[in-house]
């Protein structure tokens, strides 16, 4: 019983944050290696992110996402009624979450506002920049859906899966296999033992 406490111990604390460390330190290293031959805007690059974000309805697309500089590039976010009909879309050329203000700020875009029922076109303005304090989501949640259930930790692995849940998502599968996996680990001591 003690065995399977301390591995249970280990498993929910030392090892998910060796787990976030070593992934830390691992792309601290790769972007030092690629800002010596590449641009900015084109370090720890994730290609094509999407997020749906079905509690606030807000649809999320980044043409690609800096993990080093953490901004999106080509950003747009739809905006939906309840009957999930668009109703104004933010198109933009640079966006990024500001953690003080808890919203994003988008640069160089237009917004876009659509008759709910007819879905044309009603009205279009430009903007330098808008700030939206309301898009609360995060971009590191946003990221962890396109990552392998290997490569996250028990902590990321846990909020990933109460995200999926409550978007009642048939993505949750490999993520809550590997999570309750790792917490059956905490078992092998008494079956080695036996």
């Amino acid at each position: 019983v003690f065995c399977c406490g301390l591995t249970l111990w280990l498993n929910t604390t030392i090892v998910p944050w060796s787990v976030e460390r070593s992934e830390a330190l691992l792309d601290h290293l790769k972007f030092r290696h690629e800002s010596k031959s590449t641009q900015r805007d084109r370090i720890g690059v994730v290609y094509s992110v999407a997020f749906d974000n079905r509690a606030d309805r807000r649809l999320w697309f980044f043409n690609r996402y800096s993990r080093y500089n953490e901004r999106a590039y080509g950003a747009m976010v739809s905006e939906h009624d309840e009957e999930n009909r668009e109703h104004t879309r933010i198109i933009a050329a640079e966006a990024w979450y500001d953690p003080i203000a808890r919203g994003w700020v988008f640069k160089d875009g237009r917004e876009l506002t659509f008759s709910p029922v007819s879905s044309e076109l009603i009205g279009s303005i430009p903007f330098a920049q808008r700030r939206a304090t309301n898009y609360g989501e995060d971009p590191q949640r946003m990221l962890l859906t396109d990552r392998r259930p290997e490569d996250l930790s028990l902590h990321e692995l846990r909020e990933l899966i109460n995200y999926l849940d409550s978007e009642e998502s048939p993505k949750v599968v490999p993520y809550a296999d590997r999570y309750f996996g790792l917490i059956a680990d905490t078992l092998a001591p008494l079956i080695v033992i036996a």
